[in-house]
């Protein structure tokens, strides 16, 4: 499968306030882009609509697939998006948000392939319990399985270092790698650690 996400003279206001001016990028099908700036450059803002949560004011965010575009109703199967402004649900287990993120996906469960997930980050010890008792680093492992569990032709990843121990460190090294082979990955990030994950940079303005 061919994948490839093109962005051309992207723009997001607010009211009067310009958040986004014209970005444009491209990836290809087993590429990790960064997405670099200081706060209020509008990195977030930019993943948001690269996810299909958020329009632009102007300008475009093509997702192909084998060449064909994929519509915003489709968008959310081919994507993958670990973000602070999403989160797990604390009174259910790791297991159980799996199954959940593929019930709004549409998507069937495989009760074999989320034991997988769960050793890839060392949590399989823990699929029982509530992960509200959870550290905030192994809550922050538990959203990026939720994100890649799919198959996600495109997964975003937004400051996804952030609470993360050596293991979680890791395992979003090798999440990375992994999705080279499915598809694509863009990461927003200040990070030093994580800039090395991609293989080339675009660095937005405030």
């Amino acid at each position: 499968m061919s994948t490839s996400l093109t962005v051309t003279n992207l723009c997001k206001q607010f009211e009067h306030r310009v958040v986004l001016r014209n970005v444009s990028f491209s990836v290809a099908n087993g590429h990790a882009l960064v997405v670099t700036g200081p706060n209020g450059s509008g990195k977030t803002t930019l993943m948001r609509i690269l996810s299909g949560l958020m329009l632009p004011t102007s300008g475009a965010a093509s997702l192909e697939i084998d060449g064909t575009v994929v519509d915003f109703d489709e968008r959310r199967r081919e994507v993958g998006f670990v973000t602070p402004e999403v989160h797990v649900y604390p009174e259910l287990t790791p297991v159980e948000n799996l199954k959940f993120f593929h019930t709004v996906r549409g998507l069937e469960w495989d009760e074999a392939e989320a034991a997988h997930w769960l050793r890839r980050v060392g949590l399989d010890a823990r699929r029982d319990d509530p992960v509200g008792n959870f550290s905030s680093g192994m809550k922050q492992r538990v959203k990026l399985i939720c994100a890649l569990a799919h198959h996600p032709s495109l997964l975003l990843l937004d400051e996804p270092g952030a609470n993360l121990d050596e293991r979680g460190r890791e395992s979003l090294s090798g999440m990375v790698e992994i999705q080279r082979k499915r598809g694509m990955t863009i990461i927003a990030t200040n990070d030093p650690k994580e800039l090395t994950l991609g293989d080339e940079i675009v660095a937005l303005r405030a």
